[in-house]
């Protein structure tokens, strides 16, 4: 089995989706539709990869993305942010930067998805 990846998105569709893909290419995909247990959820599957939807929950996937960076545990944790949001991408995409985590916005191409989720894991 590849590595781990968490999806989180309250999207039923959205989280199917990167079911389908990513276990086509290999990875061990657990899915999350609630952020308010994602923080139990990543101590229990210690994901290698983590995609969020930036603007889950009122905006929450940024707050979790903070709260993962200020962890020394999950300080490095390869963190991809997902949106269909163009506009608030752009407005936090300096704030995306400095805690270290790549964007893909939706809707995607999945060749780009593939490819940022094997760089993200790479280093």
């Amino acid at each position: 089995m590849g590595a781990r990846v968490l999806i989180i998105d309250d999207d039923p569709a959205v989280l199917k989706l990167f079911q389908l893909v990513l276990s086509d290419e290999g990875y061990e995909v657990h899915l999350l539709g609630e952020i308010d247990h994602a923080e139990r959820v990543i101590q229990s599957v210690r994901p290698e990869l983590i995609i969020v939807d930036h603007v889950f929950g009122q905006g929450q996937g940024l707050t979790l993305l903070r709260e993962l960076r200020a962890n020394p545990e999950t300080a490095n944790l390869p963190v991809i942010v997902c949106s269909a949001a163009a506009e608030q991408l752009r407005a936090y995409g300096a704030c995306i930067d400095r805690l270290h985590a790549r964007v893909v916005p939706k809707p995607f191409d999945l060749d780009d998805l593939l490819a940022t989720v094997a760089e993200s894991l790479s280093g």
